[in-house]
This record gives structure tokens, sequence and C-alpha cells, in this order.
């Protein structure tokens, strides 16, 4: 994802969900449904991967983060043995 604060744009890899290489045309699909550009969203950093930001990320105003989201769809796995509280 390509997410900005009005100066700069950052890359965010989505926390905790593998990506199957044919779903992820569909993935990505989804993902633009669920975030349209300019819509504002909540980031829980979780760590780095390769020098990107590696995050939860919940569309403000939603309950359930995009990860969340991609797995309840079928669209990735969970890669999270345990989920934080």
């Amino acid at each position: 994802l390509q997410v900005g604060d009005g100066n700069r744009t950052y890359t965010v890899q989505l926390a905790c969900i593998d990506v199957e290489p044919d779903a992820e045309s569909s993935a990505v699909g989804w993902l633009r449904e669920q975030l349209p550009r300019r819509r504002r969203v909540n980031l829980r950093p979780v760590g780095r991967n390769d020098g990107q930001l590696l995050a939860r990320v919940t569309p403000i105003g939603d309950e359930q983060d995009l990860s969340s989201g991609l797995v309840s769809a079928g669209l990735a796995a969970d890669s999270c043995s345990t989920e934080p509280a």
C-alpha cells in the first residue's frame, strides 16, 4: 500500500498475511474496493521487512483491519501464529 500524510508517501506492507501469486490480482482488487484513494487509515506498526514498514492497517470507521479482511475473503492466509491483543 502507498500511504501519505500530506507531505510524504510511505510504502506499507500488510502484516500477518501471505497472498498466493495466483490470488494477487484478486487481492489487489479487493484492497482497491475497501480502500479508495484519500481514505483515512489507522496504522499499527508491527515491524519492518527489508526496510519497508510492516503494519496492521484499519480504515477509519471500520473495525476489521485489511489483513484480517483479506483472510476472511479467502484471498490470503494468516501468517501469524498468535494474534496481538
